[in-house]
């Protein structure tokens, strides 16, 4: 048996910061090795394969957003699940190009495109419910829904590559709050 000198959870986060930030080529287990001060036998004693290290990297970023959602859903008011929400999506924070490269592989893999298609749908299916209980009726609250989203992509491609600071994120949640009314009653 080897010595693991790398743990299971430090190749994850790792994989997940790099397939965050360079996509695919980021994925060299060498490299990775390298970053963690061990062998490459560390990776294959968690990993059979890079192809399946990468399905947990991806598995473990969907349990870190399920769970962001599942302390949404235990704020006290719907404002404040809202405005949690809104501070989640516009923070500045890692992982925000994830999406990007998992479309990427997605268009040649069908696993990949089964887990894009869950995270599309399930962050949709969060903002619409979110935006259904500030009062909304169900038509309206699809259109907000695709409004919000189209907004903060638009907003993301902007600022990617900056440093992104509280005025700024406040300044996008006050401009989504005169589209998205809080005071509206049930």
């Amino acid at each position: 048996m080897p010595v693991i000198k790398a743990k299971k959870e430090d190749w994850l986060q790792l994989g997940l910061e790099k397939f965050s930030t360079q996509g695919n080529e980021g994925i060299n287990v060498e490299q990775l090795a390298d970053m963690l001060n061990c062998n490459k036998s560390s990776f294959y004693w968690h990993f059979k394969t890079r192809k399946a290290f990468l399905k947990q990297v991806i598995n473990y970023w969907v349990e870190h957003q399920d769970s962001v959602i599942q302390k949404l859903h235990m704020e006290h008011s719907r404002e404040e699940r809202f405005n949690n929400y809104l501070l989640f999506l516009f923070k500045s924070g890692s992982f925000k190009d994830l999406p990007f490269f998992l479309q990427k592989i997605a268009a040649e893999d069908k696993y990949f495109r089964k887990v894009l298609k869950n995270y599309e749908k399930q962050n949709y299916e969060v903002a619409y419910i979110l935006i259904s209980d500030l009062g909304y009726e169900e038509e309206e609250a699809h259109n907000k829904t695709q409004l919000l989203l189209l907004f903060y992509r638009g907003w993301y491609e902007k600022y990617k590559y900056r440093t992104v600071n509280r005025k700024m994120v406040n300044e996008a949640i006050e401009l989504v709050q005169s589209f998205i009314s809080i005071a509206v009653s049930q």
